[in-house]
């Protein structure tokens, strides 16, 4: 985790939406779900969704904002093609995983429901599977999704693992067959177990261990944090209870619709977005204690306070609506992106 817990910008504008390359507060932004980080952590791929459909650069040490693919002005087509750069189309990029081998996963929801690859050397668009709302599995473009909303690629980047928010399932993708299979869930619930015994109820985000053993998974209306070994698709709770606020251990912590998740490079702490407490949380993987980062509140860079419906921040100081997490590999840097309606990149440090 970050050392001091101190929050600041990284680039565009809080509360103030557009499109805009350009140098830190000087870069405009859409919707910017996605982040994730390469070339050892010097920079962050940005997918900005619904308003956007583009992915950004972000150079770290510059604060420099790109326009690496997708419509150029960043306007939506509700559309689909493959491409190179911004000759590529997007329905609405979402949320996406970065490997450090050189390639990005981006999940283009509404309306195409596809997992896009993305190269970071060539800015290269395919599609690796999907194409239509729905639940079959299969290969390529012969399966469907319902709702895709989180995705991470195993160490070995052999294969991926995709959340479906409204599927209420967790699927797995072959990435050298492009074969898609039901790892976990089938219906709306809360139900520890093995495979399609288990139950999600709006699964939002997924993130995969360092050794590739297991997939943590943020459950959004269950208000908990679950893990599936991915040897036995055994499913398991590691923390949370009924909704609220409480730094406690295993069941007895709370969280208000848990948004996004993410882990410390060493394997050891989960760190959680808890969109309705408007809280960056941890999660001590040793002994499943749950712990508070920051916050409004928190102090330390952090917002002096949090007001309106829903933990919903005034005057767009912090705000965690379809946002999401992302470490540089020396585990020093947090980065939070703007999601829905904050349209500024922020680290922890």
């Amino acid at each position: 985790m970050p050392n001091s817990g101190t929050l600041s910008a990284v680039a565009g504008l809080a509360g103030t939406q557009g499109y805009a390359d350009g140098d830190g507060t000087n870069a405009r932004f859409q919707e910017q779900y996605g982040i994730g980080v390469y070339d050892s952590g010097s920079k962050a791929l940005i997918t900005e969704s619904y308003t956007g459909c583009t992915i950004r650069c972000i150079d770290l040490s510059t604060q420099a904002v790109t326009t690496l693919a997708g419509s150029q002005g960043g306007t939506c087509q509700n559309a689909q093609t493959d491409g190179i750069g911004t000759s590529a189309v997007f329905g609405a990029p979402s949320f996406l995983a970065v490997h450090p081998t050189g390639f990005a996963l981006v999940l283009d929801t509404q309306p195409n429901q596809l997992v896009r690859r993305f190269d970071l050397s060539s800015y290269a668009v395919t599609t690796v599977a999907g194409g239509a709302s729905g639940y079959t599995d299969g290969v390529g473009t012969s399966a469907k999704f319902q709702s895709l909303f989180g995705v991470a690629i195993t160490p070995q980047a052999t294969a991926a693992v995709i959340v479906e928010h409204g599927g209420h399932r967790v699927r797995g993708i072959d990435l050298s067959t492009s074969a898609v299979t039901t790892l976990a869930g089938s219906s709306g619930g809360y139900t520890d177990g093995t495979g399609t015994s288990a139950r999600f109820y709006y699964p939002s985000a997924v993130v995969i261990s360092p050794d590739g053993s297991m997939a943590y998974i943020a459950d959004y209306y269950n208000h908990k944090i679950r893990a599936i070994d991915l040897s036995t698709k055994a499913v398991t709770t590691l923390a949370g209870g009924s909704s609220g606020f409480s730094d406690a251990t295993g069941g007895s912590a709370k969280f208000h619709y848990p948004q996004a998740i993410t882990i410390t490079p060493d394997g050891t702490t989960l760190v959680i977005g808890d969109r309705f407490n408007a809280k960056i949380r941890a999660l001590d993987l040793s002994n499943n204690a749950v712990t508070t980062v920051g916050g409004p509140g928190i102090g330390q860079g952090w917002p002096d306070s949090c007001g309106g419906s829903h933990g919903s921040c005034t005057g767009y100081d912090f705000h965690l609506y379809y946002s999401q997490l992302a470490f540089t590999p020396d585990q020093s840097t947090l980065l939070i992106s703007g999601g829905s309606d904050m349209y500024v990149v922020r680290k922890v440090t």
